[in-house]
């Protein structure tokens, strides 16, 4: 039964790994289709960034505020990091196709009176929840350059909206007599969802192709928005984060 526990999570965390993966292909499928011409190809930038953010997880907060005896505790900034393909299609107005890759944890903590389902078992334990968030967002947004994008130092501003991947891992200890014993449990819960988000940064050319750009946005997500199984667990990633990152312009 454990192997065969073990066989579904390494599963689920392959087929994870993988839209990630398929995401970074589609862009670079798009990449290679979005100009007509060669002479357009100079419109397209590719970049990578990495920041972090404030993931605010008010549904988890609202759910374990009524669970007596108890204290939740969230990572104060996830971790972001970015792949992105620009294209220009005029001076000053730009597409962009975006996957990103979030992460954040919270934990729970208190005291459980046993019961059922663990017989000959009396008394309290302590325990503590753990929760690993992931979320891998596939957006597609408008970017208007008001100075142009072709200038030493050019601000942006954006808006769009994304698909979300989203994932939560959670592992289980219960501490009674002074060990864990068999009372350890995890789990892996998966969902699609949907985003919006608005932006502005700024882009600096440090060199002919080479790009620098700082980016800060905010974001209304709902990770499992279109989940409605029994038992399912709502992830949203509303909040709002800053991204530094590199470019190169072909």
């Amino acid at each position: 039964m454990q192997k065969t526990e073990m066989d579904k999570a390494m599963n689920r965390q392959i087929r994870f790994r993988g839209r990630i993966i398929v995401a970074c292909l589609c862009v670079g499928v798009v990449l290679l289709c979005a100009h007509q011409s060669l002479a357009q190809f100079d419109r397209i930038s590719f970049s990578f960034s990495g920041g972090a953010g404030y993931v605010s997880l008010e549904d988890w907060k609202d759910f374990f505020s009524g669970v007596s005896s108890s204290h939740f505790e969230k990572d104060k900034f996830g971790t972001f990091l970015e792949l992105r393909m620009s294209y220009h299609f005029t001076h000053k107005h730009a597409v962009a196709l975006n996957v990103e890759n979030i992460k954040t944890s919270a934990t729970l903590c208190g005291a459980l009176a046993l019961t059922d389902p663990w017989p000959d078992t009396t008394g309290y334990a302590c325990y503590v929840d753990e929760w690993d968030f992931s979320a891998v967002p596939i957006g597609l947004s408008y970017e208007f350059y008001p100075k142009g994008f072709e200038g030493k130092v050019s601000p942006f501003f954006g808006v769009g909206a994304s698909y979300f991947f989203s994932e939560v891992e959670a592992e289980s200890y219960y501490l009674h007599d002074g060990i864990f014993a068999d009372l350890s449990s995890s789990s892996t819960r998966e969902g699609e969802g949907y985003g919006v988000h608005l932006y502005a940064g700024v882009q600096s050319k440090l060199t002919e192709h080479l790009l620098i750009f700082s980016c800060l946005r905010g974001r209304y997500a709902d990770g499992m928005a279109f989940t409605d199984k029994k038992g399912a667990i709502k992830m949203e990633f509303t909040g709002a984060d800053f991204a530094l990152g590199v470019g190169w312009r072909f």
